[in-house]
């Protein structure tokens, strides 16, 4: 009876377990689908250089030094910008998107905690840290400090996302807006 019982309950429970995990892997693929199709739409819409002797092979943007007698294209220099624009907001908007979902996960490799808080190195975590409000780190201020220092938002657009009054469960969705 108990090895029955117990055949039971294991296969129930990984049944459940990898029907979640296929839940959350389909819906992963999903929003890189869109966020491909998205980048895909803003690439083939932006303007390219024309002539052929100052295409970039990879990128179809005007390259950096042009012949003599050609003019200056500034529309493929503002293309490239908007492209890269596009994309890195994108990306820091599926970035956000993930540090706003709820987890049981503590980030740091799931380090055991003790009562008074996680066992291990102090000095890793931020000086405001919350245990409760482990996942959002990163949509902290100092997250946001952290993303301004390594070049993956600006200060407008960090002041401006604090500025909206919103929590920082929302901002994938001003930056999708953004984008």
């Amino acid at each position: 009876y108990q090895l029955s019982l117990t055949i039971f309950t294991l296969s129930f429970f990984v049944n459940h377990a990898y029907n979640h995990w296929r839940m959350v892997y389909f819906c992963t693929r999903a929003i890189q689908g869109r966020i491909n199709d998205l980048c895909m739409l803003v690439t083939i819409g932006a303007k390219r250089s024309a002539p052929f002797g100052t295409v970039n092979g990879t990128t179809g943007y005007r390259a950096k030094h042009r012949a003599v007698g050609q003019e200056d294209h500034e529309e493929g220099r503002d293309a490239k910008l908007l492209v890269r624009d596009v994309t890195r907001l994108l990306r820091m908007s599926h970035t956000f998107f993930w540090s706003a979902t709820p987890t049981v996960s503590d980030g740091f490799g799931d380090v055991h905690h003790s009562e008074g808080g996680i066992a291990g190195d102090e000095d890793a975590l931020p000086t405001n840290f919350d245990p409760s409000q482990f996942g959002p780190i990163l949509l902290s201020s100092d997250g946001l400090k952290l993303l301004v220092r390594y070049g993956q938002l600006t200060q407008c657009e960090v002041d401006a996302l604090v500025a909206t009054g919103l929590p920082p469960s929302q901002y994938p969705y001003i930056l999708l807006e953004w984008a």
